[in-house]
């Protein structure tokens, strides 16, 4: 396991730089290629044994329980942690990368599922929260994608017949 590694794509070699500066500890090194830059953080054999031991530990206990996420506390920051598409990921570096890939298909769709809900609130006069039971009831009583019936309220200027209806039977 020695020379086990995690690699951070940077904007710009100045970006891998300021990063590289900010490692506080960790040894990290710039590789440019191609106009792409990357720092590279090397683990030491011990670090990156338990790193791999606890990620692939908490993907399988995630995958064993049928949950989809945990919340993982780092220091004073909370990640969650989304379960591996097929329990079993094939290194800890694949398993980082989809990780990271989870998170930011996650935040994306929150981020329009909050949009919803506002424009929800707004249209129907409801409080942000009654806005999400209702749309995601709607969601489920109609077997749709929450995040796709999300989209659709905000794009539209006509709120979905199936969240007006249920909306209606909540008042």
């Amino acid at each position: 396991m020695p020379g086990e590694s995690i690699r951070i794509v940077a904007p710009d070699e100045e970006r891998a730089n300021s990063l590289v500066g900010a490692l506080d500890g960790a040894h990290g090194r710039v590789y440019s290629e191609d106009g792409a830059h990357e720092v590279q953080v090397v683990l030491d054999t011990q670090s990156a044994a338990s790193l791999t031991q606890l990620f692939h530990a908490v993907g399988t206990w995630l995958h064993n329980g049928d949950d989809s996420s945990c919340i993982v506390h780092f220091g004073d920051r909370a990640f969650t942690l989304l379960a591996p598409q097929d329990g079993k990921p094939a290194d800890a570096t694949q398993f980082l990368l989809e990780r990271t890939i989870q998170l930011q298909t996650a935040l994306e769709t929150r981020v329009v599922i909050e949009q919803a809900k506002g424009v929800l609130a707004e249209r129907l006069g409801l409080d942000i929260d009654e806005a999400f039971r209702v749309l995601r009831s709607a969601a489920r009583s109609n077997g749709r994608n929450l995040r796709e019936l999300a989209v659709e309220v905000v794009r539209s200027p006509e709120t979905p017949p199936e969240v007006t209806r249920l909306a209606d039977r909540r008042r």
